[in-house]
């Protein structure tokens, strides 16, 4: 493991960026290793090399009343690699950050957009639903030029957010790329930051896309030249943190938040405080909401000892023929994300025209049972009042909906295997609508029994 980590990951990140005769030495011994370290050169001595081994195993089944009976969603079992490299700045101004992934179904026995690998079509927007297997492969996700200057900074290329803004990516075990720029300042507690992009991609998908308005087939008018966004957040002394951005694809979306946030020490524990306000409206001609759309959420978290308490709530308002909220610049997954806060990991959004939802859990580490590295938790999440869309011909049907999670988790303490972490996430999630998946409710399905197990084995030196 010690070998695999410092020679055949280092050498093969850092002869892919300087010349062959910049390295003399035997690939396998320690000695390249080292003198590639102290080569005088900030590039390379302040530079990173991060990544991961990773194993993700899913079997959810979700219920068919076609059939009565609850049949295979998906049932497969992924593993995926990644090496990320980070330089160091050339006079302390210029970088270069690369990140690339690859991932492979070793077992794949129902649908394939599993989102863990690459599935078989180029984009969002055109699925082909008669390709069975996903495309092992591998992918970019990462490839920038960095600057940094006094209190200013930028980045270009195939780039993540970061900063304040509005604009966030989609995630597995990777992040999602656009295809832009971005730059911020910092100002003592206030940070600022501004980003464009004119292509992203989800992490299933091996190419970067352009944004498009709706989920049709490309046309020209259906293209969106970019998406970009402005972001503030000022941070007080005593913790308390204000967060603002605004949004917007052109021509077709404007979408905008507010947060507010705060840590608190209560009773020898740290109280966590939150409250949200997500908002989306049309930007152009195409209709996706009936006036302003929005998600209103608060978050509480209460830490002390090996206990974890949290309680959350939303509200959402998204009248429509949509009839649901999502916080992105376009509308279909995976055609681009924003940078919303919650996640409560209980298979429904909880974001339909007129829902509220409350999610409550408790969390336990063990290591003073004398299990350490071992943690447990449960939580439910139970979601009312949802209203289907406009469109939908018995405007009297409610959603309701729940879900029950269980968690156990185990990380590595010490040894070669250190940091590496095992985890079980299971799901029993029920809607109470009456009606079948995605009929009324057009961001619902029916109940599902859903189990997900994870391996990841982090690196970095």
């Amino acid at each position: 493991m010690a070998m695999f980590k410092k020679t055949t990951l280092a050498t093969a990140i850092l002869l892919a960026g300087v010349s062959s005769t910049a390295f003399a030495a035997d690939m396998t011994d320690d000695s390249m290793y080292n003198a590639a370290k102290s080569t005088g050169n900030a590039f390379f001595d302040d530079a990173s090399v991060t990544g991961g081994l990773y194993t993700f195993m899913r079997k959810r089944d979700r219920y068919s009343q076609a059939d009565g009976k609850m049949v295979a969603n998906l049932d497969h079992t992924t593993a995926l690699a990644n090496v990320d490299f980070s330089s160091g700045y050339i006079n302390d101004m210029v970088g270069f950050d690369f990140g690339v992934f690859a991932a492979a179904d070793l077992t794949q026995n129902a649908a394939v957009d599993h989102e863990f690998n690459f599935v078989p079509w180029d984009n969002p927007y055109d699925p082909i639903w008669a390709n069975d297997k996903a495309d092992n492969g591998a992918s970019i996700y990462k490839a920038a030029l960095k600057f940094k200057m006094a209190n200013t900074w930028a980045k270009a290329g195939y780039i993540q957010p970061s900063g304040p803004g509005g604009l966030g990516v989609n995630w597995n075990f990777m992040p999602g790329t656009y295809r832009g720029a971005q730059a911020g300042a910092d100002f003592g507690s206030l940070s600022v930051a501004y980003m464009w992009a004119d292509e992203y991609k989800a992490p299933w998908f091996q190419d970067t896309y352009a944004f498009r308005t709706k989920d049709a087939p490309a046309g020209m008018d259906d293209v969106v030249d970019y998406v970009h966004s402005f972001g503030a957040k000022y941070t007080f002394e005593n913790g308390l943190i204000l967060d603002g951005a605004f949004s917007q694809s052109k021509d077709y979306l404007d979408t905008y938040h507010g947060k507010i946030k705060h840590n608190l020490k209560v009773a020898d524990g740290n109280l966590f405080l939150a409250y949200h306000y997500y908002g989306a409206e049309d930007a152009g001609d195409y209709e996706v909401y009936d006036g302003k759309a929005w998600m209103q959420a608060v978050q509480t978290s209460f830490s002390k000892g090996a206990y974890t308490f949290r309680a959350e709530a939303t509200i959402t308002k998204a009248e429509g023929e949509k009839g649901y909220f999502v916080y992105r610049t376009t509308g279909p997954n995976g055609s681009s994300q924003g940078a919303m806060d919650l996640w409560w990991d209980g298979r429904s959004d909880w974001n339909h025209d007129g829902e509220k939802a409350v999610f409550i859990g408790a969390w336990r580490d063990l290591a003073d049972l004398g299990k350490p590295g071992w943690s447990v938790g449960a939580s439910y999440i139970y979601g009312w009042d949802g209203k289907p869309a406009s469109d939908y011909a018995d405007q009297s049907v409610e959603l309701k909906e729940e879900a029950f999670n269980l968690d156990v988790a185990y990380t590595f303490q010490d040894g070669d295997w250190k940091g590496t972490r095992v985890a079980a996430h299971m799901t029993k999630y029920n809607n109470r609508s009456g009606l079948d998946s995605w009929t009324g409710f057009k961001n619902a399905f029916q109940d599902e029994n859903d189990l997900k197990l994870s391996l990841v084995v982090p690196y970095s030196f």
